[in-house]
């Protein structure tokens, strides 16, 4: 029988959810991480740019946007509280897939680049590879899903 105490064992669908909310209403956040607040409309990082840190949002809501400055621009997603964001490029090293923008007031858990490591590395070597596995796998997933390109319907003709 799963411990009702640990989360880790919790026999729920929404297990990354819970754990995110409860991460996000502690008062406490402890050592290595930082309460950080982003204005409306203000862009929290750019694609392409290098992961310098992750982020756990505590309150307000974030857009997820990639190709901004192209044709296709696509919207990946809408973040809020206890939603993660920039954690992909804290693993890899490899630069940001896409852009986070602030479309309320945001406050938000921040984990730095060299805090993350720090904590990774304390991790066993097994897991460490089934991690940067899975990150490779997200990536290799989202690039292919991305690629395929919207239609320009202004060249589309009907028959």
């Amino acid at each position: 029988m799963a411990d009702p105490k640990n989360i880790l064992f919790a026999e729920d669908p929404l297990l990354a959810e819970k754990a995110a909310q409860i991460a996000a209403s502690k008062k406490d956040i402890g050592p290595g991480f930082d309460r950080v607040h982003f204005a409306k409309d203000e862009v929290i990082f750019e694609e392409n740019d290098m992961g310098d840190a992750a982020y756990l949002i505590v309150r307000g809501n974030v857009e997820i946007r990639k190709s901004v400055r192209s044709k296709t621009p696509k919207v990946l997603g809408y973040l809020g509280r206890g939603d993660v964001f920039g954690e992909l490029a804290l693993f890899d090293n490899s630069p940001r897939m896409a852009e986070a923008w602030a479309k309320s007031n945001v406050e938000a858990i921040c984990i730095s680049r060299k805090e993350f490591l720090a904590r990774l590395d304390s991790t066993d070597d097994v897991m460490k590879a089934i991690v940067l596995h899975m990150v490779k796998r997200v990536r290799s997933t989202s690039d292919s899903l991305l690629e395929q390109d919207d239609p320009d319907w202004n060249k589309w003709n009907k028959k």
